[in-house]
C-alpha cells in the first residue's frame, strides 16, 4: 500500500501531464472543440496596483467550449501572439459601475474570480458568433489623463440606460506583451491591427445590456488614440470627444497621482526609447510614457532634450505626444468634440448641458449628470482626493521647467506656463 502522500503526489502528476498534454493540442489547433481553459484565482494583491502583469496567481481548473467567453460577466483582458485572456467576474462586482469601481484596469487586476485563455486563432470564429452588436449608440471619451475624464464617466454613469467602460487595460496589455510588436505606431497601420481592435470593440459592445447606450472612456497612456482611425472606418456611427488640461496642472497632479503607485512611477527608469528591440519592461515603460507616439520623432525630439528620469518632465512629454496627435486628426477633419477641464469646473451646468445637446441625449438629464459630480469620481481608490492630500506635490525646479519647455517648443506646443486650447492648430 503506498503512502497517502505518495498517491496525492502521483495524482498530482498524472493531473499536470493531462493539462500540459490538452494544452499543447490546443496550441497546435490539434483541439478545435474544448479550447479554452479555465484558471482559479486563487490569490490577489487587492492594494497592489500598478503592476507591469497581474497582481493575482492563477491554477488549472478545467476546459470548456471557447464560446464560455462570450458570457456577460465575462470580460476581455488583452489579446497576445497565440492566446487570448478573458477574465471572468463574480456579478455583484459590477466591474461597469463606475461609482463601485471608477476605473476598471484596476478592477481587473484586483477582482477577477477566473482567468479564461483561448488560443489566438479561435478569436475570428467568436468575434462572428457575436452577429451585430454595433447595434447601440457609443461615445468615445479620449483623454490626456489627469484632465477631468473620470468625473465625465460619473456623469454618464448616473443617466439611466447608460454603461460606462472606464479605462480598461485591453490594449496596454495587448500592446505590452506580444513580442512581435515593437513600434506601435508602424503596427497600427496594418491590417492585423484593424482586425485587432475591431475584434476589442465587438467583444466588449458584447457586454453591454441591451438597450443601453455606451460611454467607453478609452485608457490614457496606452497608445489607444491609434484606435480612433480605426473607429471612424469600422463604426463611423460612434461619436468622438477630447479631453485635456493645461500641462502644467496636470503635470502637477500626474506626480501626486503616481506618488501611492512607485510601480508605475518607477517605469521613467526603465523606458528606452532607442531600443529597436524592446523588453517588456521597456515596451510597457515606452508605451505608457510616449503613448506610442511615432518612435521616429521622439528619438529625434530626445537626442536634443536630455529627459531625466522622474514623472514630471515624462508626463509633460506624454502630454505633448497625445495633444499632437489629436491636433492632426482635427486638422485631417475628424469630428472629435474637445473638451477643457477649466471649463467644466468653472461652469459645469453650461458645459454638461452642450455635450449633452452634441450627443442627443435630453437636456432634462442634465441636473442629474451635474448633480454626480458633488461626489469624488475616483472615491475609493488609492489616488482618491482624501489620499492625494497627503502627497507632497511638485516643487518647482527652474531646469526641469526649461527642459520641459524645450520638449515643448521641439513639438510646436506653447511653454509650460501658457494656457491651452486644442483649436490652436498648427
Amino acid at each position: 500500500m503506498l503512502p497517502c502522500c505518495l498517491l496525492n503526489a502521483l495524482k498530482h502528476c498524472f493531473l499536470c501531464a493531462g493539462v500540459s498534454g490538452k494544452l499543447e493540442d490546443i496550441r497546435l489547433g490539434k483541439e478545435t472543440i474544448n479550447v479554452a481553459q479555465i484558471l482559479q484565482i486563487t490569490y490577489r494583491q487587492v492594494h497592489t496596483l500598478g503592476s507591469s502583469r497581474y497582481t493575482f496567481c492563477t491554477t488549472h481548473e478545467n476546459f470548456a467550449p471557447a464560446n464560455i467567453v462570450l458570457r456577460p460577466n465575462v470580460i476581455l483582458f488583452s489579446i497576445e501572439d497565440e492566446r487570448v485572456k478573458f477574465l471572468e467576474f463574480d456579478p455583484s462586482i459590477e466591474p461597469l459601475n463606475t461609482r463601485k469601481n471608477p476605473i476598471l484596469a484596476f478592477t481587473q487586476i484586483t477582482a477577477p474570480r477566473r482567468m479564461i485563455i483561448i488560443p489566438r486563432f479561435v478569436l475570428p470564429q467568436l468575434v462572428e458568433q457575436l452577429g451585430n452588436v454595433d447595434n447601440k449608440e457609443v461615445v468615445w471619451m479620449f483623454h490626456t489623463c489627469r484632465c477631468g475624464s473620470t468625473i465625465w464617466a460619473q456623469i454618464f454613469n448616473a443617466l439611466p440606460n447608460w454603461t460606462v467602460i472606464s479605462e480598461d487595460q485591453t490594449m496596454l496589455q495587448s500592446m505590452s506583451y506580444s513580442r512581435h510588436i515593437t513600434n506601435l505606431s508602424e503596427f497600427s497601420k496594418t491590417k492585423e491591427f484593424e482586425e485587432l481592435v475591431t475584434a476589442c470593440i465587438k467583444l466588449y459592445l458584447n457586454i453591454v445590456p441591451k438597450g443601453n447606450s455606451l460611454l467607453w472612456r478609452a485608457h490614457g497612456v496606452s497608445g489607444t488614440e491609434f484606435m480612433v482611425p480605426i473607429i471612424r472606418k469600422r463604426f463611423p456611427k460612434h461619436k468622438l470627444l477630447f479631453s485635456y488640461r493645461d500641462v502644467l496642472p496636470t503635470a502637477k497632479s500626474f506626480v501626486r497621482a503616481l506618488a501611492p503607485l512607485p510601480r508605475i512611477a518607477q517605469y521613467t527608469r526603465t523606458i528606452d526609447i532607442e531600443s529597436e528591440r524592446p523588453n517588456e519592461a521597456t515596451k510597457y515603460a515606452r508605451l505608457f510614457y510616449t503613448s506610442g507616439f511615432d518612435i521616429g520623432v521622439c528619438r529625434k525630439v530626445l537626442r536634443k532634450v536630455q529627459l531625466q528620469p522622474n514623472v514630471f518632465e515624462w508626463y509633460v512629454f506624454m502630454w505633448a505626444t497625445r495633444i499632437k496627435t489629436f491636433q492632426e486628426y482635427l486638422a485631417a477633419g475628424i469630428p472629435i468634440k474637445c473638451l477643457h477641464y477649466n471649463n467644466l469646473i468653472e461652469n459645469p451646468q453650461r458645459v454638461v448641458k452642450e455635450v449633452f445637446l452634441h450627443l442627443g441625449i435630453p437636456e432634462d438629464l442634465v441636473k442629474t449628470g451635474v448633480k454626480s459630480m458633488e461626489y469624488d469620481s475616483q472615491s475609493g481608490l488609492i489616488i482618491d482626493q482624501k489620499q492625494l492630500k497627503k502627497v507632497d506635490g511638485w516643487k518647482r525646479d527652474e531646469a526641469q521647467v526649461k527642459r520641459c519647455n524645450r520638449v515643448l517648443e521641439l513639438f510646436g506646443l506653447p511653454n509650460i506656463d501658457s494656457e491651452f486650447s486644442m483649436h490652436n492648430i498648427k
